[in-house]
């Protein structure tokens, strides 16, 4: 019994070590996770191969984060940011920042940004503050994240998005069949002339300068906490429950064999109470364990 309980002790631990090295669902601990479809952007693995996370490219949806969501959800859209923002503030995350979201309509800085949508039209003067707090919120964070610099450059973006870091908007991403035109290949505007960028650029300051503390948000299930933990404290949590089942089930083993009426050769307690219901034992002795049959011949009853 012990080799079982051990080999089930190793058994637990090789499923549970891949199990405790599971990455949370999202990047940004306030954001909901909202999966793009996974044909709308490159899977890819940025900072770990050298492709470094310079830019933050604000976009604005043309329309509601519903509606934007469902458009990267769908596979015919060929288009995908990694957050996106709603009026009331809630962020979404639809692409993991280790990928490559396709946003920017230019190869190169979809490479090197973070692409953040948020709800709203470019020619409509209407971005709540909620909106502009949550996304800043965000901004901030990613910034410090990815130790870039705190700066929205004016004018159209460097050629090489090597050559600088920052935030923009869409309609700085430059062209990359003619860099003196911005917006990207298709030459977007957004997020437009009703961004409010004094504003929402002294919310990132403002955010950058405070520490930010943020409580899990993940999409896992109840194990996960036991599983986040280190592999080697994983198996000897198991290990030690393994063992205490092991000395439990020894016990009722011994109590069995050792004191446990059924474990001996003898009457059964209803025989012992009534001597004549002996005989009827015998006669049904369907009705009653084996073991606690006595013959006729050693009980005296019938001499």
């Amino acid at each position: 019994m012990i080799g079982a309980l051990v080999a089930l002790c190793i058994l637990l631990v090789a499923f549970a070590t891949p199990l405790s090295k599971a990455p949370p669902v999202v990047d940004y601990p306030g954001a909901q996770w909202a999966p793009a479809d996974s044909s709308n952007y490159t899977v890819s693995d940025r900072e770990e191969d050298g492709l470094r996370i310079r830019w933050i490219v604000i976009h604005d949806i043309e329309g509601t984060e519903a509606s934007c969501i469902n458009w990267f959800q769908d596979p015919a859209a060929e288009a995908s940011s990694h957050y996106v923002v709603g009026y009331d503030g809630t962020v979404y995350q639809m692409v993991a920042e280790k990928d490559i979201a396709w946003h920017a309509g230019n190869w190169d800085y979809n490479q090197h940004s973070i692409g953040i949508e948020h709800a709203g039209f470019a020619d409509t003067n209407y971005f709540t503050d909620a909106e502009y707090r949550a996304s800043a919120k965000l901004v901030a964070f990613l910034m410090r994240r990815y130790n870039m610099t705190l700066v929205r450059p004016s004018g159209i973006a460097p050629v090489n998005p090597g050559d600088g870091s920052g935030v923009i908007g869409h309609d700085q991403v430059p062209d990359p069949r003619d860099p003196q035109l911005g917006g990207g290949a298709g030459h977007h505007y957004d997020p437009g002339r009703h961004w409010n960028w004094t504003y929402y650029m002294s919310l990132v300051n403002e955010y950058y300068d405070e520490t930010q503390e943020f409580p899990p948000k993940t999409d896992r299930g109840l194990l996960d906490p036991l599983l986040s933990l280190p592999p080697i404290l994983v198996a000897a949590l198991i290990f030690v429950l393994l063992i205490l089942v092991g000395v439990i089930a020894f016990s009722i083993r011994a109590v069995l064999r050792a004191g446990h009426p059924l474990g001996k050769d003898t009457t059964s307690t209803r025989s012992q109470l009534d001597p004549r219901l002996k005989a009827e034992c015998a006669c049904r002795s369907a009705d009653w364990p084996p073991q606690t049959v006595v013959p006729w011949s050693q009980t005296g009853l019938f001499r």
